[in-house]
């Protein structure tokens, strides 16, 4: 994306501004620092569009799919209510041993279930095309566009 914008933009700063912005964006709503299930609807396009959303599922789903590593919840999250739910009792500092899920699970809550290993191949396509259609802009914008004052 940053040769795209260097070849698209006249200068280096304005690249570097536009690169910072998309950097930024999608470190924003990839998934990490707002999970997908408080993102406001406003601002859903940008999870859908931006490619980090792409990459973070793909990891974290291939990781931890059908990982079984215990995991025990801490007291009061979304996953300690899970975990108490699926269990049947009551998750508390005294039993905290007893009461653990796994590590899908915990990425299924974690994600609000958003991050699924079915989506991969989806994953897969949209991170393909978006590399493609970056190069083609890259290839169009370095051969027609020329900035040069003569």
């Amino acid at each position: 994306i940053g040769q795209m914008l260097m070849s698209l933009l006249k200068n280096s700063e304005s690249a570097q501004i536009f690169g910072s912005l998309v950097i930024a964006m999608t470190t924003l709503f990839s998934g990490i620092l707002i999970r997908p299930q408080h993102i406001k609807s406003f601002w859903l396009f940008a999870y859908w569009l931006l490619p980090g959303h792409y990459i973070l599922e793909g990891l974290v789903s291939s990781q931890f799919h059908n990982d079984d590593t215990p995991i025990t919840p801490t007291l009061g999250s979304e996953f300690c209510a899970f975990v108490a739910d699926a269990s049947g009792r009551e998750c508390s500092i005294s039993n905290c041993y007893e009461c653990t899920g796994t590590a899908e699970d915990w990425i299924h809550i974690s994600f609000g279930n958003e991050f699924q290993f079915d989506n991969l191949g989806y994953d897969v396509i949209y991170l393909f095309f978006a590399i493609v259609v970056v190069k083609y802009i890259t290839y169009v914008a370095l051969t027609k566009l020329n900035y040069l004052v003569k």
